[in-house]
Parts: C-alpha cells; sequence; structure tokens
C-alpha cells in the first residue's frame, strides 16, 4: 500500500483532535480497502461494495445469499481476503456514516443519527461511538 509508519504515526501525534485522528485512520482504512478491492475476489469485490452501499446496515447472511455463498464460506473468504470479519467492515462503514452525519450536523436529534445508521436505540450508538473515539457522541460533537 505504501504507507510509511513514521509519516502516520508524526500525523497523528500532530494532530490536535481526535476528529483529525480519527479522519486520518478512516481515509487510511478506505485507501487500504479501494487498493486491495482491486485484487480481491470478484464475490468479496461486489460484497465490500454491497456493504459500503448500504452503509453497514445489510444482513451479512443476505449479502452471502446474494452471492451464492454459504454464510461460513463467506466470512471465512471475507476474512482471509481483507484481514477483517464481514461484520467488523459493516461496524466501520456503519460507524463512519453515522460520523459523517454528526460532523456535517445533518440531524435535528441525536436519535435521527441513531435510527437512521441502523442502531437499534441510543445506548447502542453511544457505545459503539465511544468505542471508536473514546468519546461519547455529546462530547465529541463540542
Amino acid at each position: 500500500m505504501g504507507v510509511n509508519i513514521a509519516d502516520l504515526t508524526n500525523k497523528l501525534l500532530s494532530s490536535k483532535t481526535t476528529e483529525q485522528k480519527i479522519e486520518i485512520i478512516s481515509k487510511l482504512l478506505l485507501l487500504y480497502f479501494e487498493k486491495k478491492k482491486q485484487n480481491l475476489d470478484f464475490e468479496i469485490r461486489q460484497a465490500l461494495e454491497s456493504i459500503i452501499q448500504a452503509r453497514g446496515q445489510e444482513s451479512m447472511r443476505l449479502v452471502a445469499e446474494k452471492l451464492n455463498l454459504n454464510i461460513r464460506t463467506f466470512e471465512r473468504r471475507f476474512l482471509h481476503e481483507t484481514g477483517l470479519s464481514p461484520k467488523q467492515f459493516a461496524k466501520i462503514i456503519q460507524f463512519q456514516a453515522s460520523l459523517e452525519q454528526l460532523t456535517i450536523k445533518d440531524y435535528t436529534k441525536l436519535t435521527d443519527i441513531v435510527y437512521q445508521n441502523g442502531f437499534s436505540d441510543q445506548s447502542h450508538f453511544i457505545r459503539v461511538f465511544k468505542a471508536f473515539t473514546g468519546k461519547t457522541p455529546k462530547i465529541f460533537k463540542k
């Protein structure tokens, strides 16, 4: 992929806000998957695109069925090709969509973000958000 770890570390250390650090890491992950996607087998590439289009909200069983793959075979191939399970990848995409909505202030109430991005309830969203950022959404948006 050509990422210099020293440069990445310096960028992360020189970032003043958590938002900047998240953006650097998100861009790196997307760049990684974009480059890796070109060499993936066709079904897994289709799965990545499907998960991204659905903003991480599509059932992995449904994705596997669309590809005519057994769920276990799909999970193994996805993990082998990407280094992540399909569910982990979907959670990253789901979080990224909600983070983008929070960042550009495209909501009236926090529950708008919660339900539009497929979280079961507000406490689930807050737990996931805190796991990714170390902050609650309320603290993050300040």
